[in-house]
């Protein structure tokens, strides 16, 4: 028997990749209960290349 993945929709990665450049991975992963490996790999990709280059102040103001 294999695991089934997980799939997350866009809003849910961003969600996650918000709170982890502001928070932290661990945070992030505490609360979305989204691995905090797979939100790792997320900020390594292109379309999270704008949340790293913003200052955390940034990107707080617009996740709320």
């Amino acid at each position: 028997m294999t695991a089934q993945r997980r799939r997350y929709t866009a809003k849910e990665r961003a969600k996650a990749a918000g709170i982890a450049a502001v928070e932290g991975l661990t945070v992030a992963s505490e609360k979305t209960g989204i691995p905090l490996t797979t939100i790792d790999y997320w900020m390594d990709r292109p379309e999270f290349v704008a949340l790293r280059t913003k200052t955390r102040d940034q990107v707080a103001d617009q996740m709320w």
